[in-house]
């Protein structure tokens, strides 16, 4: 996990702060900052996925029972559960 700040340089560098109402990262656990993200924006959960990379995105996702979208890259291992749904590309996300 990095940290936010290496995080928000990241997105600004990439031009992608659009596509995020905030941005966390670590210390904190994952299932912690999808609750308060979901409490303080008062996004319904239906309405809401987290896309993740590792085992651990997937497991905070159930764990406050959000939908998840796997991100793997191409020629990587897929560790994600077999009836994740798996983009290799997150440009498929703006079409």
């Amino acid at each position: 996990m990095l940290s936010e700040t290496w995080k928000c340089e990241i997105i600004k560098a990439r031009d992608l702060r659009q596509f995020f109402c905030s941005i966390h990262g670590s210390p904190g656990k994952k299932a912690y900052h999808m609750e308060n993200i979901l409490f303080h924006h008062m996004y319904r959960r239906e309405k809401v996925i987290m896309l993740g990379d590792v085992m651990i995105d997937y497991e905070a996702a159930m764990e406050v029972e959000n939908g998840f979208l796997g991100y793997v890259e191409k020629m990587k291992e897929n560790i994600s559960p077999k009836a994740t749904v798996i983009i290799e590309d997150l440009k498929s996300l703006i079409k």
